[in-house]
């Protein structure tokens, strides 16, 4: 009967994480553009991240591309 963990009990629960490590340019800079797309759906991410005027939406759009197919085959999620 912890308080704590009563919150995060509602989530579904499978949820698809990436690193992207050695990447060329500044963490601030790709974190400005994973503050637009956190918590935002797949398909809209990928909108986002094709049509912003940023270089480091391509790194991102990679990962979030590769976590997607990560997902699909891991754990039998759909995109």
């Amino acid at each position: 009967e912890d308080d704590f963990y009563d919150d995060e009990e509602d989530d579904d629960g499978l949820e698809a994480v990436c690193q992207a490590r050695y990447l060329k340019g500044s963490p601030l800079l790709f974190r400005r553009v994973l503050w637009q797309i956190r918590g935002r759906s797949y398909r809209d991410a990928l909108m986002l991240l094709e049509f912003m005027p940023w270089r480091h939406c391509k790194p991102v759009l990679t990962a979030v591309q590769s976590a997607a197919a990560n997902a699909q085959n891991q754990f039998n999620m759909d995109k």
